[in-house]
């Protein structure tokens, strides 16, 4: 047979079947390179997904807890808000869902504070019950010009307090010059706020963990203490824990309540002047002060340190023991040792949006995944930080 005949034959079964059989092998070696890669990639993109939201989350936090207990403004004078209520609760406060009284949650905070100027506060012109209801304003220095409302607007919400240690917190939901309509956004009580207790805009914002349900995952959500929907601010974030450290030293009286200008303590709402009838205790006594014959009352709050001493920590026990202020039969009682409060450590979590990059639930997972194999992998991201807010450490 010539040559050329043996050309025309083309290639034998066999032949091709070796042929093919070595082909297929070659691409499973190459897709065996590339899934790893694509592994990479994902991995590697969703980790700066990842930083991000904890970015997000914790520059949020340090936003509204920064500013807690920033100054209340009358005129254009500042008086700090610790001298009135605590500026950072452990709890859930306001109109929906709140907490109970003396509740301690290391998942939730919340922190009022001032609203900044031109906000101011101002004195009631008449008796104010602790009920949805209406009061009628001073107008005094720092009062927008001609505004008998003295700047405030419908869904402002507003702190009501009468300096020594009672507080009420309501919305504005009318105003009619002179008349200013409020709705309640905690327990009624019987409390009548005097004439001359003080009416201060405020803002109101507490961060929680809500838990992961059905589709929707865990998130970081924020409430602002009225009637308004729980706002998520990052999803995916499966762990949130908030501690606490407080000043060393009990506030103290700085001069005698026969003084007419204050501030008359380091910190904290001052005893009575006169008998008060919603509580039990007696002239110049109060949750925070002892009266002793003196001028100056005795604290009650016990020392964990001296003035120049570091922060503490404060533990469950020390901020849900009492004893209580304004006193122990208010339905919005508080432990006094809140006033303490000075800076916040923030401990958060997020985990991998893609369930195919979290793997079986352990240390590297709070929630599990369907990952199988270590290339897959995207364990959950911690960060910890620790907020001072400026307006709780002045003086230190």
């Amino acid at each position: 047979m010539s040559d050329a005949s043996a050309d025309a034959r083309g290639f034998s079964l066999i032949e091709l079947i070796v042929a093919s059989g070595v082909l297929l092998l070659l691409v499973a070696v190459a897709l065996q390179q590339v899934s790893p890669a694509g592994g990479v990639f994902d991995g590697q993109t969703e980790t700066a997904d990842m930083q991000q939201r904890a970015r997000a989350a914790i520059a949020a936090l340090h936003r509204d807890l920064g500013d807690a207990g920033s100054a209340a403004v009358v005129g254009r004078e500042a008086t700090a808000l610790t001298m009135w209520v605590p500026a950072v609760w452990p709890l859930r406060l306001g109109l929906r869902g709140r907490d109970a009284v003396g509740t301690f949650r290391t998942d939730a905070i919340t922190v009022l504070r001032a609203l900044p100027w031109p906000a101011v506060q101002t004195p009631t012109l008449q008796p104010t019950a602790a009920a949805a209801g209406a009061t009628r304003v001073a107008i005094g220095p720092g009062c927008p010009a001609l505004d008998p409302a003295c700047g405030l607007t419908v869904d402002t919400d507003v702190l009501l307090a009468d300096g020594e240690g009672a507080f009420d917190l309501f919305t504005v939901a009318d105003v009619t010059p002179p008349l200013v309509s409020l709705r309640h956004n905690i327990v009624d009580w019987a409390k009548v706020y005097p004439a001359g207790s003080t009416l201060m805009p405020v803002s109101i914002r507490t961060y929680y963990l809500r838990p992961a349900s059905g589709t929707r995952p865990s998130q970081l959500v924020r409430y602002e203490g009225g009637a308004g929907p729980d706002s998520p601010v990052v999803d995916h974030v499966v762990a949130l824990r908030f501690e606490y450290f407080g000043a060393p030293e009990p506030p103290r009286m700085r001069r005698a309540l026969s003084d007419p200008v204050g501030p008359w303590t380091t910190y904290g709402p001052r005893p009575p002047v006169g008998d008060a009838t919603v509580t039990p205790f007696i002239a110049g006594s109060s949750c925070l002060f002892a009266e002793n014959g003196s001028a100056l009352a005795t604290p009650l709050l016990p020392a964990f340190g001296t003035a120049d001493s570091a922060l503490v920590l404060l533990t469950e026990a020390q901020l849900t023991d009492g004893p209580w202020c304004p006193d122990e039969a208010a339905p919005n009682r508080y432990d006094a040792d809140l006033l303490r409060i000075r800076s916040i450590t923030v401990t958060l979590r997020v985990e991998s949006a893609l369930d195919a990059l979290r793997g079986p639930a352990g240390l590297l997972f709070t929630r599990g995944g369907t990952a199988r194999s270590g290339d897959r992998y995207v364990p959950d991201l911690e960060v910890r930080g620790r907020i001072t807010p400026t307006n709780l450490v002045l003086g230190r």
